[in-house]
């Protein structure tokens, strides 16, 4: 893309924020791609990560499937019997928010509303922007 249009802005889902990523691309080439990521000013679930002593990066997907299996915890969490397939899907259908370590995300209409930020790669690392 950037030999064919080396002044159009460059929009990437948050996979160009991993720093593999950005190091095979390389730094000219990475440089000023955007996007749109959930926020991760956590404080709670960032430390808790960092207690796991495991080499992986926060992203957003590391905190989607945190949130996705803290919802399963609190469906299945209610019931003294496991529940089935479809017990679980019903619950889900009528949950309406995730109690997570540092906030409370509302669900409405099957949308989980996260705090989107808007993201850009510069001089080689993600950072927020406005």
């Amino acid at each position: 893309m950037r030999e064919k249009s080396p002044d159009v802005a460059l929009i990437s889902n948050f996979w160009i924020g991993k720093p593999e990523i950005t190091q095979s691309a390389g730094q000219s080439q990475s440089e000023g791609i955007g996007f749109v990521e959930l926020s991760l000013d956590k404080k709670r679930f960032k430390q808790l990560f960092s207690n796991l002593n495991s080499a992986a990066t926060i992203s957003g997907m590391t905190y989607y499937c945190y949130s996705t299996f803290a919802a399963l915890d609190q469906i299945t969490s209610k019931s003294e019997t496991p529940l089935s397939a479809e017990q679980v899907y019903q619950a889900l259908l009528t949950l309406d928010k995730i109690n997570l370590l540092d906030e409370e995300i509302s669900i409405n209409n099957r949308f989980v509303n996260y705090d989107l930020v808007y993201k850009q790669i510069k001089e080689g690392r993600v950072v927020e922007t406005q």
